[in-house]
């Protein structure tokens, strides 16, 4: 009974692959989804680079419903950092996208100016620019009918350019920011009249705070607002808890959608290793094992004294 589902849900991809709704069916796989977005904010909002205070790179993979045929899988590079007076930030992020037979390598470059507006306080305006190269690929499919020329013609190739902005506030224990990575809305498909897919226009709403409980343990609450135009507005809310500067334990809480168990640990103040595991609430969970991230994070302190570390955002 179980593989028969999946095999129901598999058509119902396929599907909506076929039909060019692929856009309003899975509308955040046009944009990088990571359950650790409190660690990655350079993903989500241009106007976070040089945040940091000192050159910081990461990386990130995920694999979403696994044993799902055709499940997206997602993995991105970042890197940035701050002018020598931090009143400028600049970024790059290298990331792909896949999900059944499409696929998405995008490479964006940011610019963040860093206004600021208190001790250890700033708020950065940023930009971004950015190409999408955009592909699908039917012939990987494993068809019942190999002859079905219902998907005949229908493999795309296109560069796609972009521009983003955001606004964003940091300071020692409070961070806010408001984003568009994407504001052109590319048409995927432009050869077939009657495909309407589009990119979709993101808008993300994050914000975060860092309690003290004690000497040993600190408290971290944070929040993503997700809105693509035509859907309804998905939170993502998070609890961390810092313990003894070494290691975060947390969970989250996305509406509709799953419950995330995730942990970092700090070898040293300079690396993060992080790990989560999403748990699916949704009507989803009856055909996969959940979804796995990994996260890698580096900062470089070539100037001791210079900024305060660790920092928490």
């Amino acid at each position: 009974m179980t593989m028969n589902l999946k095999k129901i849900a598999t058509r119902l991809l396929m599907a909506g692959l076929l039909a060019g709704l692929l856009p309003n069916i899975l509308p955040a796989q046009q944009e990088a989804h990571y359950s650790q977005y409190m660690f990655n904010g350079l993903f989500l909002n241009p106007a976070y680079a040089g945040s940091r205070g000192q050159a910081s790179m990461s990386a990130i993979a995920r694999s979403q419903w696994t044993s799902f045929p055709g499940a997206p899988r997602s993995q991105a590079f970042s890197i940035h950092a701050p002018s020598a007076d931090l009143r400028h930030g600049f970024g790059a992020v290298v990331s792909n996208d896949v999900v059944g037979p499409l696929s998405t390598t995008g490479m964006s470059i940011q610019y963040a100016y860093r206004i600021p507006v208190g001790p250890d306080q700033f708020l950065s305006l940023g930009l971004q620019g950015m190409f999408d190269y955009y592909r699908t690929d039917f012939a990987t499919l494993n068809l019942e009918n190999p002859t079905d020329e219902s998907f005949a013609g229908l493999d795309v190739r296109r560069w796609l350019p972009n521009a983003g902005t955001g606004i964003y506030f940091q300071g020692l224990k409070a961070y806010a920011g408001l984003s568009m990575p994407r504001l052109i809305r590319n048409r995927l498909d432009p050869l077939r009249k009657d495909n309407g897919a589009k990119q979709s226009r993101h808008a993300f709403l994050t914000g975060g705070l860092l309690l003290d409980l004690s000497d040993a343990v600190k408290f971290r609450p944070s929040a993503l607002l997700k809105y693509s135009g035509g859907d309804s507005p998905q939170l993502d809310l998070n609890a961390s808890f810092l313990f003894r500067e070494k290691l975060w334990l947390g969970a989250s809480w996305r509406t509709e959608d799953a419950v995330v168990l995730m942990a970092e640990f700090w070898p040293v103040s300079q690396l993060r290793l992080g790990y989560a595991y999403d748990i699916n609430t949704s009507a989803l969970r009856t055909f996969n094992g959940g979804s796995h991230e990994l996260m890698l994070s580096f900062d470089f302190a070539f100037k001791k004294g210079k900024v305060i570390s660790p920092r928490y955002f």
